[in-house]
């Protein structure tokens, strides 16, 4: 790629190494591994390609492989790279919450306890879902990916690993290939249609700043999950209702000194809805009120023009 002129940041080194399904490499042989490779690369003269890793399907084994790396394993890796799979593996019923609790529990833990001072970037190098079933109507193992219940499950676990200090996310996958089989659940089906999933990505990836801030989440609504992305001129709030029912939320921003809505975009029953006609904000109580339909999401882009603290935050309801 070099001798081509072409830049490579990062090389994740193995598939989810904890499956026998590529290669399966322990968390004392990958300490070892890494180090090696990362020596081998300084020597080819490619000291700008950082190492990834390690690269786990499933959250919950994060422990064993990160802490088994010592000071050298740990100094050989630029990232923090995981999977996300964890809800397809015998949890695909599960809430929104049980990816939150299974990143903070395992993987998000031992990153923590490896690198306190979150030196290094994490990304997510593949995710969506693995539920199949929600609020009681379970879909079979062909259909569920095309379901736009699926897209908004995926739309709130984007949020749910931002939250939790993920700054990279890559989702699985843009296009499915003919010798794909199922499930397949890419933004693209193989005849080249977009799937929910499109759609959903669409009203929140296009608008969120590149290096923005996602804000310090200080509430725990039951129900809604929630975002915040804020850059030196725009404030993004992302919302998400999984559940059976309409949920209506009042939402205050504090920290600007002036914004206005610029657009709104929801996704609800599958199709893109345009709501900046619906939503206004309440200057007097810094706040709106936002109206989420059943399994739907909701996207606000806010332009700021002033922002009275750009070093931190927080998103409060």
């Amino acid at each position: 790629f070099k001798s081509r002129g072409l830049r490579v940041d990062y090389v994740e080194l193995f598939n989810e190494p904890e499956g026998d399904w590529n290669v399966y490499c322990p968390g004392a042989d990958y300490n070892t591994f890494v180090k090696l490779v990362r020596s081998e690369l300084d020597s080819r003269g490619l000291t700008d390609v950082g190492i990834v890793g390690p690269g786990l399907a499933y959250l919950f084994y994060g422990p064993s492989w990160i802490n088994a790396l010592d000071s050298q394993g740990k100094a050989a890796l630029a990232a923090w790279s995981t999977h996300a799979w964890d809800e397809g593996w015998g949890h695909t019923d599960a809430l929104p919450s049980f990816l939150d609790q299974r990143w903070r529990d395992y993987f998000g833990a031992a990153v923590n306890s490896a690198d306190p001072t979150h030196s290094k970037p994490i990304i997510v190098t593949e995710y969506a879902s693995g539920v199949r079933t929600f609020n009681g109507v379970t879909y079979s193992t062909d259909t569920y990916g095309d379901t736009y219940q699926f897209a908004e499950r995926c739309y709130e676990n984007s949020l749910t690993l931002a939250n939790n200090g993920a700054n990279v996310l890559c989702y699985w996958e843009a296009a499915n290939q003919s010798w794909q089989s199922q499930p397949m659940y890419a933004f693209m089906r193989i005849d080249s249609t977009l799937r929910p999933t499109y759609y959903v990505f669409s009203t929140l990836a296009p608008f969120v700043p590149i290096n923005s801030m996602v804000l310090t989440k200080t509430w725990n609504d039951p129900v809604i999950n929630a975002a915040g992305f804020v850059s030196a001129d725009r404030l993004v709030l992302a919302f998400a209702n999984s559940s059976a029912d309409t949920v209506v939320r009042s939402v205050q921003v504090n920290g600007a000194a002036t914004l206005a809505i610029t657009n709104a975009l929801a996704f609800e029953a599958g199709l893109v809805v345009n709501k900046l006609s619906e939503i206004s904000y309440d200057y007097q109580t810094n706040s709106m009120t936002v109206s989420l339909p059943r399994e739907s999401t909701l996207t606000v882009v806010m332009s700021l023009d002033e922002c009275a603290n750009r070093t931190g935050g927080d998103i409060t309801g």
